[in-house]
């Protein structure tokens, strides 16, 4: 057993699904499943309107995900409700029972921001009275990755930091690229004279071998194009490594169904490069508050010497000031894993948390955690993929995501 598994056996857990209230707000935890279609409307109504935009907790999202990633029913929301309607959502599951109990917000492999959703303009009195009920729920762990910074993770940290219960037992940060219309504007310095020579050679040379001019438009979610853009996908090291969509017909299904359910809201954004009638390379995002979060994107591995991904990403920059309404573009990009941070000047602030509850346990998840880096670095040393319990792990204890489309 991996020796943060052990750490966390020291608390045992207790099953708690009692209410907690704060400043008149009132904190429930339901189970996906219990919701009824006025809870549904009101979390999308939240999720609309919250003072830090985050499409991935949008119920377009995180409904379909758990039917995919959590088909046991593991996914619930802590919600806190006010008289007019719900004011802050947290998704979480369990990612552990019994005497290992550890509870992480539903974050996955296609969920790059894991901050709450709360309502603007009572930003504190929401976390306090989250964080009021994550003190009765937990029993062991909370693992918290992904948190953007501003307002609602600002208010999430402030409030951890006043609890008498739950302490910050570890907290990683880093920053991920971000597009501007100011960075936009930057974009041909950044690259310069000699990449940009090189990219319309490139150009060229795709329009000679394939007998037509490559030509960058907005894509529509019709199942022509969003098969398409899972061929694509699959074409390169993913389809081989058995990690992407189209190597699952239930990701491929959830893919599709995110991609309809947020296009019918106009919510859905998907730019392709294409030589005649093939793609050779598309980018999707979700739109949320003004702001653009990059999702699944891919090129074709039959025209990589073309570097179809890397016209695409310099034509979306235009677009993106010409013709959508939104202020920026999140890459959703991982630490040490920033894929457009050549291009993209601007950066936000990212961290993982992981609370813990009780002296003991904070003191043996301390000496717990470089014993798991350690068999994780000796995992990649050694080219040994990890298994079972090890995954399980890997996946909740991981940096803050990975880069859009893995």
């Amino acid at each position: 057993m991996p020796a943060f598994v052990q750490a966390l056996a020291v608390v045992p857990a207790r099953a708690a699904r009692t209410n907690a209230s704060a400043q008149g707000l009132r904190v429930t935890r339901v189970r996906l499943r219990d919701l009824s279609a006025s809870d549904i409307a009101q979390w999308a109504e939240l999720a609309e309107s919250s003072s830090q935009p985050n499409p991935f907790w949008h119920p377009d999202f995180v409904l379909p995900a758990a039917m995919v990633l959590a088909p046991r029913n593991t996914v619930e929301l802590v919600v806190a409700h006010s008289g007019d309607g719900w004011r802050g959502c947290l998704p979480v599951c369990h990612a552990s029972r019994g005497p290992l109990h550890l509870l992480a917000s539903f974050t996955n492999a296609y969920c790059f921001d894991g901050t709450p959703l709360i309502a603007g303009g009572c930003e504190e009195q929401v976390a306090e009275a989250l964080v009021a009920h994550l003190e009765r729920e937990v029993r062991g762990a909370l693992w918290l990755p992904t948190l953007v910074d501003g307002p609602a993770t600002t208010a999430l940290i402030a409030a951890l930091g006043e609890s008498r219960n739950l302490e910050i037992a570890e907290e990683r940060s880093w920053e991920r690229s971000v597009l501007t219309e100011k960075g936009a504007g930057e974009l041909a310095s950044r690259l310069g004279k000699k990449a940009r020579s090189e990219l319309r050679r490139r150009r060229r040379r795709l329009a000679d071998d394939l007998g037509a001019a490559p030509r960058c438009k907005p894509l529509d979610s019709g199942d022509a194009v969003l098969n398409e853009c899972l061929r694509v996908e699959a074409s390169g090291w993913k389809g081989k490594a058995g990690t992407a969509l189209a190597c699952d017909p239930r990701h491929a299904g959830f893919f599709r169904q995110v991609a309809r359910a947020f296009d019918a809201r106009g919510a859905f954004v998907a730019y392709g490069l294409l030589v005649g009638d093939r793609l050779a390379a598309f980018v999707t995002a979700l739109s949320a508050g003004g702001q653009l979060f990059a999702f699944k994107r891919g090129y074709d591995e039959g025209l990589r010497r073309y570097a179809p991904g890397r016209l695409l990403d310099v034509d979306f920059a235009d677009y993106f000031v010409r013709e959508r309404p939104e202020r920026l573009v999140d890459s959703c990009c991982g630490r040490g894993d920033d894929v457009m941070a050549g291009l993209w000047p601007e950066r936000r602030g990212v961290r993982s948390l992981l609370v813990t509850r009780g002296w003991a346990l904070r003191a043996a998840t301390r000496v717990a955690l470089p014993a798991y880096r350690g068999a994780r670095r000796a995992l990649a040393a050694t080219g040994t993929r990890a298994t079972g319990g090890a995954r399980l792990l890997r996946s909740r204890l991981a940096s803050g995501g990975a880069r859009p489309g893995e």
